[in-house]
């Protein structure tokens, strides 16, 4: 009976090692999201697929720069995209950017110098979310060199806030850009 107790016992060690090598050398195996490194570096095989991909929210504006005179809000047009990042910053894309990132498409925000609208959510920089969509590849030479996240499924995503994971509210949301006198 001791023989078959102590033989359990190595038994179940040896699973809950095994397990946790496992956890370590495949951690995709063990949760229901992939990171943006993860999705880099096998950018060909989720190529049109479904993923649900979590990271860093980087937001970024970018706007026209005609000089307006008088200076007004309605001259130039804003647009602001969100993309995601891993955390911590990685590499696997060096040849085409300078950290890895995934443009969300679906979700730009489109306005004028004063403001602008976000029409299905309003994105934050440092924000982690998991969005849910298909992953479009454009290469160069063979190689992935931009990855966008396509057909966002906004109820199946979801946003990190106080460290608990709730439905990312939707919009429209208008993001004041600068306070102007002139209408």
């Amino acid at each position: 009976m001791k023989k078959i107790l102590i033989g359990i016992a190595i038994f179940i060690v040896l699973l809950l090692g095994g397990y946790s090598v496992l956890h370590l050398v495949y951690p995709s195996l063990f949760r229901n999201y992939l990171t943006v490194e993860e999705v880099w570096k096998n950018a060909k095989g989720y190529d049109g697929k479904i993923i649900r991909i979590q990271g860093k929210a980087e937001f970024s504006t970018m706007m026209t720069l005609v000089l307006c005179i008088p200076s007004r809000c309605d001259c130039n047009e804003t647009t602001g995209q969100l993309r995601l990042v891993n955390e911590p910053i990685s590499h696997v894309n060096a040849k085409y950017a300078v950290n890895d990132y995934i443009w969300v498409s679906d979700l730009d925000c489109h306005g004028d110098e004063c403001g602008m609208t976000c029409p299905v959510i309003q994105p934050k920089t440092g924000d982690v979310y998991e969005f849910v969509g298909r992953l479009a590849v454009t290469f160069e030479n063979a190689d992935p060199a931009e990855l966008q996240l396509t057909e966002i499924d906004i109820s199946s995503s979801r946003q990190l806030v106080n460290g608990a994971w709730v439905p990312i509210p939707t919009g429209p949301f208008v993001k004041e850009l600068r306070a102007t006198s002139n209408p």
